[in-house]
């Protein structure tokens, strides 16, 4: 069963996706009918594998690779002992703009 977040991503995806693609359909960008018809399908595969993917791979890596930061003191919060909350700022201010740099 879906919750309620995943169930409103996937509703906004198909809606997107819906949107987009009736607006290539009505102003599109290569006029070829057969260019459409091969890269829809492979462009809706490759979302798909990568979102898969990303689902199985990312939690295990990150929980992984925090374990080995912890276990060996890697990391910029081990450089000096500061609050947890002011940890936790730290490290969700960082991860934002980590997200924001990799989307720019």
């Amino acid at each position: 069963m879906l919750d309620f977040e995943a169930s409103l991503r996937l509703c906004l995806f198909l809606g997107l996706l819906g949107a987009l693609a009736l607006a290539e359909y009505r102003w599109p960008r290569h006029t070829a009918a057969a260019v459409r018809s091969r890269r829809w399908p492979a462009n809706l595969g490759l979302g798909f594998v990568d979102t898969l993917l990303l689902r199985i791979l990312l939690p295990w890596l990150a929980v992984d690779a925090a374990v080995y930061a912890q276990i060996h003191g890697i990391g910029l919060l081990h450089v000096q002992a500061l609050p947890t909350p002011t940890d936790w700022l730290l490290s969700i201010v960082a991860l934002d703009l980590t997200i924001y740099w990799q989307h720019r």
